[in-house]
């Protein structure tokens, strides 16, 4: 679930940069197979990557630390014909990614 809400927050954000105002039913998505829906269109041209992390949260009231799930994404507009979703094990992993994207 927060994979799948992670990856749409992302796509939004690429495209309109503010996802308070989106119709989120227009959007969806399914890891397992890579396809990404717009309107029931097939997104093309996008890569989506994402990577799991547990963070310890300290509650104000001191007397515990959560471990709380996290999924970060990002995506990227490719301009060709295929959408894939690549989730990553390690850090390294999509921080390589990002910097090749960025040159």
């Amino acid at each position: 679930m927060y994979g799948v809400l992670a990856l749409k927050v992302t796509y939004v954000q690429a495209i309109i940069g503010r996802p308070a105002s989106f119709d989120w039913k227009c959007l969806d998505s399914n890891i397992s197979t890579g396809a990404v829906l717009m309107d029931e269109k097939s997104l093309r041209g996008w890569e989506f990557h994402s990577i799991g992390a547990c963070v310890e949260i300290d509650r104000e009231d001191n007397t515990r630390i959560n471990r709380e799930p996290y999924t970060f994404a990002c995506a990227f507009f490719r301009d060709n014909e295929n959408t894939t979703i690549q989730r990553h094990q390690t850090r390294k992993e999509l921080e390589r990614v990002i910097l090749i994207s960025l040159r």
